[in-house]
């Protein structure tokens, strides 16, 4: 039976409207779907949930408003929120993300809540990119990251640290002092651009301790020899700073950049694994560096198997020990040792990155501290001599088993107040595993969690928690202190300070004043903790013994930072006084 055609055609002549209706409407309910969901009790910022966007807007514009800067943003929205923990949405179409601002209770998820939270998926996205292999890419079950722990453990024992890698690092230190004082008599006293230098001297350190590097081969070794040469150009720049020409770089350093400002990039990347496969397919140099890479690491794999073939008994370097934990492994398990693996390749090369990265981006800070503190500059020199009466008496620098041997406090807290005030690594990263209480609202599982290392209870007074709601083990078991809020903002070495012995002032150095969180805590705290520190404490005793740093005009001593993979000042100037 068909409808007569008066009766069809009106049928037909509404179709249009209501298809128009059924995919506006379909098209509504889509993007009511896209619509960011905020998890329920958690503060958030209104203006983010009204856009399918989320707070990519109010991310993107606090970046342009602010030079580049893009870790600052994650506290300030605590503190615009007035709340410990908020919800934020990184990317469109995305599930919430949280950023915790509250030392306390960041302190007890890294340190004794590893089965609610772990590293975070995205993090091990974005160190994937260069180092697939890398145990700080890999979960807490992953069987890789078992096994590639042990494999790297004793790299920061004591007794490794204080027989391979400080002998290693000191003498590369001391390039660095030679150079700069080429550099100061060619100034004649003028300041001059340090990050350079740093840089290449923590790409020679983790180089010597990684590789056994010999002098010729470090990259501060090539800048003397052109500063000796009559190739050298030494200009005045407008601003009264002296500008040096400088001899290329070397391939390795040119890759250590590259890669490293690479993985910058995926860092504040919001989508880092679809960036990176775009940019595989997209960047022959980056498909270059790689490939550089694996044939510098292997490059030095097959030096260091001749070493150890030739009989060598002691360990000169970081992969000499890969390289043997592989062999006794591998004599374990009854197979043939594989010193070509990507496992050897990553854990090698992730040591010379994070390894130098973080140690230049720390000493850069540092540099610039004891120039603006003068009073601290001074105290820190009379107490390194007083530490070491021999070297003092002799006229020569400490040595490094001096140093790796005798404890000075108040070189410790200058250390650990430059970390606290200006850290490195601005953000730690989380995971929940299953669904979690903080702060008494229920974090779902598989939520992102930033902790922030800057903003509230580290430079600003903490935000208002009710202690009910924090965890039990939050609650019991917390050891840190908080900071005084009069001058928790002030750049103050004495606060890791504690009297020891009343009567003679007698100090120790307490690590436990209060909050900071520069290299993590816990299980998945930063591997080569240990290292930095002996690196810093190497740099820094050496340094100030050399050299007076002068105050510098404010231009000059600019406190603007940049974000990569560690967040380093964009000016780090120094003007030199050689101390006889």
């Amino acid at each position: 039976m068909t409808l007569p055609i008066a009766m069809a055609a009106p049928v037909v002549d509404r179709l249009p409207i209501l298809t128009i209706f059924v995919g506006s409407s379909l098209l509504y309910l889509l993007y009511r779907w896209l619509m960011p969901k905020p998890i329920p009790g958690i503060p958030y910022s209104l203006e983010d949930t009204k856009t399918v966007m989320g707070s990519l807007p109010s991310f993107l514009r606090y970046v342009k408003e602010n030079d580049g800067r893009s870790k600052p943003w994650f506290p300030e929205q605590n503190v615009k929120l007035g709340s410990a923990l908020v919800q934020i949405w990184e990317m469109p179409f995305s599930r919430p993300s949280c950023v915790l601002a509250d030392f306390q209770e960041a302190q007890d998820i890294l340190m004794r809540r590893t089965k609610d939270f772990d590293r975070g998926h995205r993090d091990s996205v974005v160190f994937q990119a260069t180092g697939k292999y890398h145990h700080i890419a890999q979960t807490s079950q992953s069987p890789i990251f078992k096994a590639n722990k042990a494999l790297v453990k004793d790299l920061m024992s004591p007794r490794f640290l204080a027989e391979v890698s400080a002998p290693e690092i000191h003498s590369k230190v001391q390039l660095l002092l030679k150079m700069w004082s080429k550099k100061t008599q060619l100034a004649k006293g003028k300041p001059f651009n340090a990050r350079p230098d740093i840089i290449e001297a923590a790409l020679d350190m983790i180089n010597a301790a990684a590789f056994a590097y010999d002098e010729d081969s470090c990259a501060v070794s090539c800048q003397i020899r052109h500063l000796d040469s009559p190739d050298v150009r030494v200009n005045e720049k407008p601003d009264g700073s002296i500008e040096f020409s400088r001899a290329p770089d070397t391939e390795q350093a040119v890759v250590v950049h590259e890669l490293g400002e690479y993985l910058g990039t995926q860092f504040v990347s919001p989508a880092p694994r679809l960036a990176h496969a775009f940019n595989y397919l997209t960047k022959p140099r980056l498909r270059r560096n790689l490939a550089k890479r694996d044939q510098m690491v292997f490059d030095e794999v097959r030096k260091a198997l001749k070493r150890i073939e030739s009989g060598e008994s002691t360990t000169a370097s970081a992969l000499e020990h890969l390289l043997r934990r592989e062999m006794e492994s591998a004599r374990k398990a009854g197979r043939e040792p594989n010193f070509f693996s990507p496992t050897i390749r990553d854990e090698a090369w992730g040591y010379i990155v994070a390894g130098h990265e973080t140690t230049a981006t720390a000493v850069a800070w540092q540099v610039k501290f004891l120039a603006d503190y003068p009073e601290v500059q001074t105290k820190l020199r009379a107490v390194l001599r007083a530490a070491y009466p021999d070297a003092a008496a002799s006229n020569r620098l400490p040595t490094a088993r001096e140093i790796t041997s005798t404890s000075i406090p108040y070189l410790d807290a200058f250390l650990e107040e430059t970390l606290r005030v200006r850290s490195p690594i601005l953000m730690t990263v989380r995971e929940a595993k299953r669904d979690a209480y903080v702060l008494g609202h229920l974090v779902p599982k598989g939520t992102c969690v930033f902790l922030p290392t800057m903003g509230p209870t580290f430079h600003a007074p903490g935000l208002p928690v009710d202690e009910s709601v924090r965890s039990e083990t939050s609650r019991t078991k917390s050891w840190g202190r908080s900071w005084d809020p009069e001058d928790i903002g002030s750049f103050r070495v004495e606060r890791w300070l504690s009297r020891r012995n009343p009567e003679n002032g007698e100090v120790e150095y307490d690590v436990q004043s209060g909050p900071i969180l520069a290299f993590g805590l816990g299980p998945r705290s930063c591997f080569g903790k240990k290292l930095a520190y002996l690196e810093m404490r190497i740099v820094i005793a050496l340094m100030v013994w050399r050299f007076e740093f002068q105050k510098l005009p404010g231009h000059l001593s600019s406190y603007a930072a940049h974000d990569a993979i560690t967040t380093g000042p964009t000016c780090c100037y120094v003007g030199l006084k050689e101390l006889s």
